[in-house]
């Protein structure tokens, strides 16, 4: 069919790069990083929040006399303190 676009055709303004999953999860928590700044009137951030949640976490556990391995959370601290900084 003559004059018609094939579907595979792109347009100039279509190769736009796309973003990552890393940029994508990168964002998620910038934007929520922001929101609770804005909340707290700027004194509490994200990361602050987070590590105070695991200390008191960490405190409770020892109060239990559960000293065994790493709970999940924790796990899932090292995964996204890893991914954090895989990219700075």
């Amino acid at each position: 069919m003559a004059g018609m676009p094939s579907k595979y055709a792109f347009a100039a303004g279509d190769r736009r790069k796309k973003e990552t999953v890393f940029q994508q999860v990168q964002a998620l928590f910038h934007r929520a990083d922001r929101r609770l700044q804005h909340f707290t009137d700027g004194e509490l951030d994200l990361p602050t929040l987070t590590f105070m949640a695991l200390l008191l976490v960490g405190f409770y556990q020892i109060s239990k006399r559960n000293f065994t391995a790493p709970a999940w959370y924790t796990a899932f601290w090292y995964a996204l303190n890893i991914f954090l900084k895989a990219k700075e």
